[in-house]
């Protein structure tokens, strides 16, 4: 195989290089400079295979750096988008391990700051916040200590109890005694709200 054509794509910021089995692929100005890259110079299969696994994990690299730049991502969340452009696992997983070593992809992190945001500005359930996490590909293991630290039951308590002031005048229009007490618990076990914290808000009223 000889490469037979290279070219500067300005958009990319990278190397074209194409060759006479109507291969291409992109090389950043390092790698081109690294492996001494120039016209009529003949690769072999395994050099090619190389240089096109390095194209192809920069391609990756920078397609997850644009998508972090955006906002905070979980593992997940990256590997679904490659996954979505068609990359091969070995590359996603070398993308995800360098994320991590460069302290750009970290679920522990995401977790803690999405649990404070909930809790903060939201008045979600416990139980809404894991199952969350978990459509979020983190699984509760890593971050439920955190969570059951910053995250007690009379906070929840206080949260559920703040969620049905909202309702309660209306909901006394149509029900009263025992059907507005199963109203409440209904309506809070929908939202995520465990049984005991559920039961104790309807006895207030």
């Amino acid at each position: 195989m000889i490469i037979n054509n290279i070219e500067f794509n300005d958009k990319k910021d990278k190397f074209v290089i194409e060759t006479d089995t109507k291969e291409s692929f992109l090389l950043s100005y390092n790698d081109f400079e690294r492996y001494k890259i120039h016209n009529e110079m003949t690769i072999d299969d395994e050099l090619y295979t190389h240089l096109l696994n390095i194209s192809k994990f920069t391609e990756a690299f920078e397609i997850s750096l644009n998508f972090l730049s955006y906002k905070l991502r979980t593992e997940k969340e990256i590997t679904t988008k490659l996954k979505s452009k068609k990359f091969s696992s070995e590359i996603i997983e070398d993308v995800i391990e360098k994320l991590k070593k460069l302290d750009l992809l970290d679920d522990y992190n995401y977790a803690k700051i999405f649990i404070n945001d909930k809790i903060n500005l939201t008045n979600y359930s416990k139980r809404r916040i894991i199952n969350d996490l978990y459509q979020k590909g983190i699984d509760k293991r890593i971050y439920e200590d955190y969570l059951e630290e910053v995250f007690g039951y009379n906070m929840e308590l206080d949260k559920a109890t703040q969620i049905v002031e909202t309702k309660i005048n209306i909901w006394k229009e149509k029900h009263e005694g025992y059907d507005l007490k199963n109203k409440i618990v209904t309506f809070l076990l929908q939202k995520g709200f465990s049984y005991d914290i559920a039961k104790q808000v309807s006895g207030m009223y």
